[in-house]
C-alpha cells in the first residue's frame, strides 16, 4: 500500500493482488500525469478511506478477484458506504458471468484481463464518469 504517496489532489486507486499488474497500471497512469495509489487488498483500500486525511478518489480500477474479497463485492460495499466514484472491474476474458453481474450492478467499465489495453485505461481515468 502506497500511503506515503497520498496527496491532496484526486487519485486513481488500482487494486490487484499481483504487484506486476499494479505497477504496470500505475506506470501507465502516472506517466499521464495522474496520481495513483496501489493496493493489494480491499482491506487496505478501505483502511485508507477511513483516514481523516483520505484522498479524493478520482476512480477505481480493480481486479475481479482480490485475496480478501471479490472486486464486485468491493464495488457494492463502497456504494453502500456512500462512495460513488467511477469503478472499472478487470475480469478474465472467460468470466462471462462476472462480466454480466458487474454490468447489472452498475460497474462503469469492465476491462478484459490479462492484457488490459492501456488506451482504455487512460480513457477511463482521464474522464471518469460515475
Amino acid at each position: 500500500m502506497e500511503v506515503a504517496r497520498l496527496i491532496s489532489e484526486s487519485v486513481v486507486c488500482v487494486l490487484d493482488a499481483d504487484p506486476a499488474v499494479r505497477d504496470s497500471l500505475a506506470s501507465v497512469i502516472s506517466l499521464d500525469g495522474i496520481e495513483v495509489c496501489s493496493f493489494a487488498t480491499a482491506t487496505e483500500l478501505r483502511a485508507v478511506l477511513r483516514l481523516e486525511s483520505a484522498p479524493e478518489i478520482r476512480c477505481i480500477l480493480c481486479a475481479s478477484e482480490l485475496p480478501d474479497a471479490s472486486g464486485l463485492a468491493l464495488y457494492c460495499r463502497l456504494r453502500e458506504d456512500g462512495l460513488n466514484v467511477p469503478f472499472a472491474l478487470m475480469v478474465s476474458r472467460h468470466a462471462g458471468v462476472t462480466r454480466r453481474a458487474a454490468e447489472e450492478a452498475g460497474v462503469n467499465l469492465v476491462l478484459p484481463k490479462p492484457l488490459v489495453d492501456p488506451e482504455n485505461v487512460l480513457q477511463f481515468v482521464r474522464e471518469p464518469v460515475a
